[in-house]
């Protein structure tokens, strides 16, 4: 295998369960499909399921270290359990590593990869936010972040970890303060490299919704949601560029409606183009309408709008999306209709030349459409699922 890889975006989300669907696989029939023929990769090559945990097991992350193999973060379903991280062994089966130091899930654990392979996860350990290091040959350390992020005082807290694993970056918001806050943090050491704050012009401050590291690492681009009015609950959304040193360079409006919008998920390609999912409405708008729905919108690197790549009308969940890194595919997680979603978990498939949208393809029905990645050098897609059944995490290679 290559020595590096090319990967396009995480994808983590839990997906509702709702009426099923007609003529699917069952667990004892796995779909079958051809590599593809060049173009997406939209047909199943391979299905492995995860070595179960003791209460079944919900995947966090996905990452491929140097040498091409999966490495997954998961966590049990039942209690306060630790999470897991799984790799690959010598003889091709898995070694599990507890992690008992990140005691405290919220929505912070995040997953990534050095270039040595050293795997990478940020949670709580002792009301600290903490990044916990895991070293190719099991070693693990944890440093708290230098940082006062109160779990009782913090509103919500995403991170996200840059590509060459060194550096993590975390978004939060301070409801006492008025303010959100943005660092970026030493992976090795937890020390604040750099950090800014962006006060509340609204009802509340914003919320970081979706981080995204620069291919190159030099710089972030950050999805707010914002609160416009505490009463009648309208909200917004715009994004952010930031230099390495977290200084603003511009900010870019989402959308032009009256209607509710949330950013819900956010992706680059190799070149720094945004690939951003935008709902549009909210739960009262399930009837449609022409501003409800969700919308994909491209912004390039510089640009100071966005340009529409594809709309569902009335379509109104999605785990997430990612995209391959030269910009010709888009792949979108989980995409279904409310308010009672099915619950086959798929990907769909949008020509980002054309805006073609392809058939959803099925994996199995289930719970989660955990991550997506994209393996450029080897012409793959690895998607996470947990499944219906005995509720155990599979990894599914598209070609």
């Amino acid at each position: 295998m290559p020595s590096s890889r090319r990967l396009a975006a995480v994808l983590l989300a839990l997906a509702l369960a709702g009426c099923t669907a007609e003529a699917r696989p069952t667990d004892d029939v796995v779909p079958t499909g051809t590599p593809g023929d060049g173009g997406a990769l939209d047909a199943v090559a391979d299905h492995e399921q995860l070595p179960p945990l003791e209460s079944g097991h919900s995947v966090r992350g996905v990452v491929l270290d140097p040498d091409g193999d999966p490495v997954v973060l998961a966590n049990q379903i039942a209690g306060d359990a630790p999470l897991h991280l799984l790799r690959r062994d010598d003889d091709g089966g898995w070694t599990d590593t507890p992690l008992t130091d990140q005691d405290s899930l919220g929505f912070s654990a995040e997953l990534g990869v050095t270039d040595d392979g050293t795997a990478v996860v940020t949670g709580y350990a002792d009301r600290r936010f903490s990044i916990t290091r895991v070293t190719p040959d099991g070693q693990v350390s944890t440093v708290p972040v230098d940082a006062d992020l109160d779990p009782d005082r913090i509103g919500t807290l995403n991170a996200t970890v840059a590509p060459a694993g060194d550096v993590v970056y975390i978004g939060y918001t301070d409801p006492p303060a008025g303010a959100s806050g943005l660092l970026a943090v030493d992976a090795a050491t937890g020390a604040v490299r750099a950090q800014t704050s962006v006060l509340a012009e609204t009802a509340g401050p914003p919320y970081p919704a979706r981080l995204a590291v620069t291919p190159d690492g030099t710089g972030l681009l950050v999805a707010f949601n914002h609160d416009l009015d505490d009463i009648t609950g309208s909200d917004t959304t715009s994004l952010t560029r930031y230099d390495a040193a977290l200084q603003p360079l511009g900010e870019v409006s989402l959308v032009e409606t009256d209607s509710a919008a949330a950013t819900w998920a956010l992706d680059l390609t190799a070149d720094g183009t945004a690939l951003i999912a935008v709902r549009i409405g909210d739960d009262d708008d399930a009837a449609g309408g022409s501003d409800s729905g969700m919308r994909l919108l491209s912004l390039a690197p510089g640009a100071s709008t966005v340009t529409e790549v594809a709309s569902f009308p009335e379509r109104y969940l999605l785990d997430d999306l990612a995209v391959d890194p030269a910009g010709e595919w888009l792949y979108l997680a989980g995409l279904q209709h409310t308010p009672l979603p099915d619950d086959d978990r798929t990907i769909t498939v949008v020509d980002l030349r054309t805006g073609a949208v392809a058939d959803p393809l099925l994996l199995c029905p289930g719970y989660q459409l955990g991550d997506l990645l994209v393996d450029v050098d080897d012409a793959r897609a690895v998607a996470a699922t947990r499944c219906e059944g005995d509720g155990a995490a599979s990894l599914w290679t598209l070609g």
